[in-house]
């Protein structure tokens, strides 16, 4: 379950990590009251479960209460990225030195600490065209432990010597966070430092595993959830696919964007890239993944770009045989049509299940992503 950025600060700063003070505004009213509070300019978020606001008209900013009050006319009641958006984070904009990324991602139970020279909207353009502005740390088993090779990525990437030790600590910080939240993902782009040398997190994306919300009573009050058919948390949120383009051959079907990064970062150490990703973390939510990945993969189809499609999905609580079970249509539609080649890599709880179903209808289940992608990388030569 993809939390809003309201949502995800929240946990943040639950954890002793800096984020600006903001106010969630629905109403005209609620924002003069959040405006006498708060100093100018600001920026106006829109709260949706979605990134790429920014290129989208999710985000607006205003250094007078007039122009905070004209974007907030614009953005409610809008649709962004497919959302209608009805609630905006308004918070005072921040003295911006440097804008980095950092992450924590889980997959089959391995936990990696993901760091970035640049951060902001183009963190996965710079991945991909520079792969080594991004440093992938597996945690052996923890930040704590990993100590000498976090510092030396932080050297590698450049950060300010001064401030490897609060970088540190904040990658600490986060790891506990994904730990005790059950979280799948724990990303901070951008991760600022400021003109007077603090971190301040301008946004969050934190993705919790939805099979562990039974022992999240804070989450689920904090989510509003109500109870679902399928076996996935349901929230008031809407089905939505978010895409990443690219200008490489390969068309990604996954869960979160870390994961996205992570197979574009080996596929580019071959040289080969992303035509596009997309991510059907909300689509499994809401119990329409069937429909939407028969959509993506029509729309692979008729993309030029991509010549091969790799349906990669890790889950260390989701049971992973459920998403088999609603991806199977699809997939074995796909089988009988012979379209561009798939290749499969499910793996997580229920993956023996998984791998049964898959191999009754024909189709093979990688045993791990390094054989995915070399899979995938042979159809490419």
């Amino acid at each position: 379950m993809l939390l809003n950025e309201n949502e995800g600060k929240f946990l943040l700063r639950a954890h002793g990590i800096a984020t600006p003070e903001g106010v969630i505004v629905e109403t005209g009213a609620q924002l003069e009251a959040a405006l006498a509070g708060l100093r100018l300019p600001v920026a106006l978020k829109a709260q949706i479960p979605a990134g790429k606001r920014g290129r989208n008209g999710g985000i607006g900013f205003a250094g007078t209460a007039a122009e905070a009050r004209a974007v907030f006319d614009a953005m409610i009641g809008a649709s962004v990225n497919g959302f209608e958006v009805s609630r905006l984070l308004v918070e005072p904009r921040v003295d911006i030195r440097r804008e980095r990324y950092v992450a924590i991602t889980v997959a089959m139970n391995e936990v990696w600490l993901m760091i970035g020279r640049d951060g902001g909207v183009a963190v996965e353009d710079n991945a991909r065209s520079d792969p080594q502005s991004l440093v992938q740390v597996p945690l052996d088993p923890t930040v704590g432990e990993s100590r000498g090779a976090i510092l030396d990525a932080f050297e590698s990437l450049g950060f300010p010597p001064e401030l490897h030790e609060a970088y540190f600590d904040l990658c600490a910080r986060l790891e506990t966070l994904a730990r005790r939240s059950d979280a799948v993902m724990a990303e901070i782009n951008p991760l600022v430092e400021t003109g007077d040398g603090a971190l301040i997190a301008l946004d969050a994306r934190v993705e919790i595993d939805d099979s562990a919300l039974a022992r999240q009573p804070e989450i689920r009050a904090l989510l509003r959830l109500e109870a679902s058919d399928h076996g996935w948390g349901r929230s008031q949120k809407v089905s939505q696919l978010q895409r990443v383009d690219g200008d490489g051959k390969v068309g990604l079907v996954g869960l979160g964007g870390g994961m996205a990064l992570a197979v574009s970062d080996w596929l580019a150490s071959e040289n080969q890239g992303l035509a596009g990703a997309i991510d059907m973390d909300s689509s499994l939510s809401s119990g329409t993944a069937r429909q939407a990945l028969s959509d993506v993969l029509d729309a692979f189809d008729a993309d030029r770009r991509v010549e091969v499609v790799l349906v990669n999905m890790i889950s260390s609580g989701n049971r992973i045989d459920r998403i088999a079970a609603e991806l199977l249509p699809a997939l074995s539609a796909r089988r009988a049509r012979a379209g561009k080649p798939v290749v499969v890599h499910l793996q997580g709880n229920g993956s023996e299940r998984a791998t049964a179903l898959l191999r009754d209808a024909g189709i093979r289940n990688c045993p791990g992503l390094r054989e995915a992608v070399a899979e995938t990388l042979n159809h490419l030569r």
